[in-house]
């Protein structure tokens, strides 16, 4: 019989229950440069001023488990995605010891170890406004995340599954750093665009300017940049999103899936930073997701610190969890229960596919250092 495995260790930065941390609090994966069963992950916090106040690590004791170095890394994957807690990837270690911790080196023997609701609690289509052309870039149009997962098993280096995760986390952050990069490049909305009148998202995408973009392959395609920045902020947002495609198209190859497509995916990168930046100079950061058309309730004020030359900007607030994405519009972020049978466990998987940006806004110091 296995020995009971103590709760994993937690360096915590400092924290008091009345300190307010600004979010999202991504993970990453930490101590990757030798063979390891273990995985540590850590993250960082802010305090209410934006002042750092260190990382926070978590390490998930794997030992016993007898996860293989394809399956440890996917597991580590769907934390990175925020599909998974580092917590929820030790509850999986802990059903994996309940099942004998029989050897586990293949995605069908994962699966088969957590047992029937595995696959479709694990699976997710991917199919989001950005996430969905990304998908098709590296594993093909439609396809899943165990269509892609299934592939990558196959590479001779295990950690081909860590290059596929980091599109979805490289191509969310950059687009969040752009964007609130040219907020602070555009003249104020007029007020006549503030009082319902015009549906401002087509207002915003008919003035859209047609600007080539290099494409990574060698190639260059026209993709919509805003309207109204100066040429160095335009040239400086076609060369940010031109690196970003080259680094798909590295990544696409790396991974060669055979039916990877990069066709549409600059377009509907450019689209969704073009839609998000009118978001963000109208929402600010404030959005929150609503479960009642009649809890939300919308104002027009100052800017105030927003990073944004605008002199006021729409402040949305909502009864209700805040899940939106980083560049301010609504994204509820569905999730599907996996039942572990050994150790009466229930994870929420939560379906990140359908929204690739993490959820922003203010959250207490305690609840995000140990979420």
């Amino acid at each position: 019989m296995n020995e009971p495995i103590p709760p994993p260790p937690v360096d915590r930065a400092p924290e008091c229950p009345a300190l307010r941390t600004k979010g999202p609090h991504p993970w990453r994966l930490v101590d990757e440069g030798e063979a390891r069963t273990d995985l540590s992950f850590e993250r960082a916090l802010w305090d209410f001023s934006g002042r750092p106040l260190g990382p926070s690590r978590e390490i998930v004791r794997l030992e016993g488990a007898g996860l293989g170095p394809w399956p440890r890394l996917a597991l580590a994957g769907y934390v990175l995605l925020e599909k998974l807690s580092p917590a929820d990837v030790g509850a999986l270690a802990d059903e994996l010891r309940a099942a004998g911790g029989e050897p586990v080196g293949s995605l069908p023997e994962l699966l088969f170890a957590l047992g029937p609701d595995a696959r479709r609690a694990l699976d997710d289509p991917m199919d989001g406004v950005l996430t969905g052309p990304l998908q098709g870039a590296l594993a093909g149009p439609g396809a899943s995340l165990l269509d892609a997962l299934s592939h990558l098993e196959g590479r001779p280096d295990p950690r081909d599954v860590l290059v596929y995760v980091e599109v979805f986390v490289r191509f969310r952050r950059a687009l969040l750093a752009l964007a609130l990069r040219l907020a602070t490049e555009l003249l104020p909305f007029s007020p006549d665009l503030l009082d319902g009148r015009v549906e401002l998202f087509g207002w915003w995408r008919e003035r859209a300017v047609p600007g080539p973009v290099p494409t990574g392959d060698g190639g260059e395609v026209v993709v919509p940049l805003p309207a109204g920045l100066e040429e160095s902020a335009r040239g400086a947002a076609a060369a940010a999103l031109g690196s970003l495609f080259a680094s798909l198209c590295r990544d696409a190859e790396r991974i060669g899936h055979p039916r990877r497509s990069f066709d549409g995916v600059p377009e509907a990168v450019a689209a969704e930073l073009l839609d998000g930046l009118a978001g963000l100079l109208l929402n600010g950061l404030c959005l929150e997701r609503t479960p009642r058309p009649d809890d939300v309730e919308s104002r027009v004020g100052p800017a105030d610190r927003l990073p944004t030359r605008a002199r006021h900007v729409r402040t949305v607030r909502i009864g209700g969890a805040p899940f939106h994405d980083a560049l301010g519009r609504f994204f509820a972020v569905p999730s599907c229960p996996l039942a572990l049978r050994r150790t009466g466990r229930i994870l929420e998987v939560r379906r990140t596919g359908r929204c690739p940006f993490p959820m922003v806004g203010w959250s207490e110091a305690e609840a995000a250092a140990s979420g």
